[in-house]
C-alpha cells in the first residue's frame, strides 16, 4: 500500500505540463477524484489517474484509499509549513529599524 504514494507522486511528475508540480499544490480530491464500486460483492474505491488522453483507474479497497490520502493531506501540509517558514526567513526584519 505505502508503494503506491511514491507511484503517485511519480505519476503526476510524469504527466505533461505537470513536471515542476510539488504535491503541496495539488488538490488531492480534485487531482484524484474516486468514486465507490462494487466488484464480486467487494466494496471497493476507482481513483481516476487523470493522464490527459487516455482514462487510468487505481482500484483499491477503501481503506487503502483513506491511508494513501491521510499521508498525502499530511505530507501536503508539512510541504505548506515549510514554503510559509522559508518565506517567513526571506522577510526583511521590520522590527529592529532604526530611527536616525
Amino acid at each position: 500500500m505505502l508503494a503506491t504514494l511514491p507511484y503517485l507522486h511519480s505519476f503526476l511528475a510524469s504527466v505533461p505540463g505537470e513536471m515542476d508540480l510539488r504535491l503541496a499544490d495539488v488538490r488531492w480530491d480534485e487531482r484524484f477524484p474516486a468514486r465507490p464500486i462494487e466488484i464480486d460483492g467487494h466494496s471497493l474505491q476507482a481513483v481516476q489517474l487523470q493522464t490527459g488522453d487516455e482514462e487510468v483507474w487505481l482500484v483499491v479497497p477503501p481503506a487503502v484509499w483513506q491511508r494513501i490520502t491521510h499521508i498525502a493531506q499530511q505530507v501536503i501540509e508539512r510541504e505548506q509549513q515549510l514554503r510559509q517558514a522559508l518565506r517567513r526567513e526571506a522577510e526583511p526584519d521590520t522590527s529592529t529599524s532604526q530611527v536616525a
